[in-house]
């Protein structure tokens, strides 16, 4: 509702970014610790890495386009 109010307002703009923000869609500094954690556990636990061609969990995609994480992700055996 408060998006909608916004948009009425003529501010379509702030409108999206409150809708983006409800969604949780992490911010540029959380999706880097985020990787920074997952290098970590990565490390710690090889047979639990990110393989390229793989079926990769929803809760991951959005970290999906990060360089990070497209590191850390290495090809399906």
């Amino acid at each position: 509702m408060v998006a909608a109010t916004i948009a009425r307002a003529g501010l379509k703009d702030s409108a999206h970014a409150v809708i983006e923000r409800s969604r949780g869609t992490p911010e540029q500094g959380e999706q880097d610790e985020a990787i920074r954690l997952l290098q970590r556990y990565v490390a710690a636990n090889p047979e639990h890495s990110f393989r390229i061609g793989g079926d990769i969990f929803w809760w991951w995609w959005d970290l999906q386009k990060h360089p990070g994480f497209q590191a850390l992700a290495r090809p399906h055996s």
